[in-house]
């Protein structure tokens, strides 16, 4: 084999490689011969057919084999002497074979960028710790409460307003005929709380405890009973008292209702979740951080393929979302300045996926198969009743498992990466801790393409 140097820079190589025609006319043979040892012809044993007829009738099949086989095997070859790591699939553009002769073939690839990752221990990075407060406890407390609101007597008689409860027996039609779910007595109904189809509730306020009163309603088209959906309906409706709303005793009995013993017990299971929830939010503003400092501390230019099909992928994303906004797509799809920001972040998602393979790979941090397993039971647990079918699937999709490798790798490697730079904890509000830079700059780009100015 003959490989030929085009061109050979840090990014791209180029080459002619030429196979020799005794290695192709060896290709050749080699798929005449499981040809013959395959096929059925008439007159002789498997494996005995003379090489003339094979050649006559498979002749151009096993050219065609041999050709794909040569240029893989010697792909392989060139890459290996070269000492390329492709960062793609490589390009493959036959040039010449003729008549059995010599193969050539232009190899195009591009090439894995050196990547020597800067010293971690120099890297200091600002964690944001929000802890939580008795107030934000409190207030949790009372959002409980209100969702476990009862109601109350009147102290004194009056007319239902939104926010009460209302008691009494309806029964309702439709057309004339009454079906199941139209009736119901000693119904307590919140005012305002939307359970009932259209302006039912509505027409309650003003009833007074013994009134009786004809309600008219419209179901919406997209009701769950068929014989109901876009249907009018009257309900007789007798009001047997008007009650006012209570909030329960933030209390044990409160704490109880929600499967706790005590209401200190309810008060650090809230404390609990807050404390994951704002962990969850400071180790995503810390990775935030430290992915922006190996972005800025190791710069190195990025295979064009690679960048692209980022590009292409979060282009796409973005102008889909565009669409589903009902907003300008062409004038999106123009905006230049929208997609030179885009090639930016794809070109920096490459950027950081390389050197944490780098640093992966130079650390020795794998991906264990119980980490897989367990992310593929996370997995299936999305869909309830289907979680065997989910298992089977990753089990058959070595691609599928692979979309699971990939974003617990990089995890592993952000863990290791913090391990060796200094950290040093800020303490922020709520507010800071959740804000969302991106999303600022997704509202910025919505904004452009509606023709509005970004909020701020």
């Amino acid at each position: 084999m003959n490989i030929i140097e085009r061109k050979n820079d840090k990014l791209f190589a180029e080459f002619t490689v030429e196979v020799p025609a005794a290695t192709m006319q060896t290709h050749i043979n080699n798929r005449l011969k499981e040809y013959g040892k395959k096929v059925k012809i008439a007159g002789f044993r498997p494996g005995k057919a003379p090489m003339a007829m094979l050649q006559q009738r498979y002749g151009d099949s096993a050219r065609g084999e041999a050709v794909e086989k040569a240029v893989q095997e010697a792909t392989g070859k060139a890459l290996k002497e070269k000492n390329i790591k492709p960062a793609m699939t490589p390009k493959v553009d036959i040039t010449k074979f003729e008549n059995d002769n010599v193969l050539e073939f232009t190899l195009s690839v591009e090439k894995m960028p050196t990547i020597e990752p800067s010293d971690l221990s120099k890297i200091t990075l600002e964690k944001p710790v929000t802890p939580v407060s008795d107030k934000e406890i409190d207030e949790a407390l009372a959002r409980i409460a209100s969702g476990s609101k009862t109601s109350k007597p009147l102290t004194t008689p009056r007319a239902a307003k939104m926010g009460d409860f209302v008691r009494m027996n309806f029964d309702g039609s439709s057309n004339g005929k009454k079906l199941p779910g139209m009736k119901a007595k000693d119904f307590d109904l919140e005012l305002g709380s939307n359970m009932f189809v259209d302006t039912f509730e509505e027409q309650l306020v003003g009833a007074k405890a013994g009134d009786k009163k004809s309600i008219d309603v419209n179901f919406p088209a997209d009701y769950r009973h068929p014989d109901l959906a876009g249907q009018p309906a009257t309900f007789e409706v007798d009001v047997i008292e008007v009650r006012e709303a209570a909030a329960p005793e933030i209390d044990d009995a409160l704490a109880q209702k929600a499967g706790l013993k005590s209401l200190d017990d309810l008060k650090g299971a809230i404390r609990t979740q807050l404390d994951r929830e704002y962990g969850n939010l400071s180790r995503a503003k810390l990775k935030r951080a430290l992915l922006d400092k190996l972005d800025e501390t190791n710069r190195f230019d990025v295979p064009k393929g690679m960048a692209d099909a980022e590009y292409q992928q979060i282009w796409q994303y973005h102008l889909q979302d565009v669409k589903a906004r009902k907003l300008d797509a062409a004038k999106a799809e123009a905006d230049k300045d929208s997609q030179k920001e885009f090639r930016e972040i794809a070109e920096r998602r490459v950027r950081l996926g390389l050197l944490l393979s780098e640093i992966g790979e130079r650390n020795k941090i794998k991906v264990t198969n119980q980490e897989l397993s367990h992310a593929v039971m996370r997995e299936a647990q999305n869909y309830p009743g289907q979680e065997q079918k989910v298992i089977k699937f990753y089990q058959t999709n070595p691609q599928a498992v692979a979309s699971l490798r990939a974003p617990i790798f990089e995890e592993k490697v952000v863990d290791y990466i913090l391990t060796q730079v200094k950290i040093e904890e800020k303490q922020v509000s709520k507010e800071d801790l959740m804000h969302d830079p991106d999303a600022d700059m997704e509202d910025g780009r919505i904004a452009k393409a509606s023709g509005k100015k970004a909020k701020k």
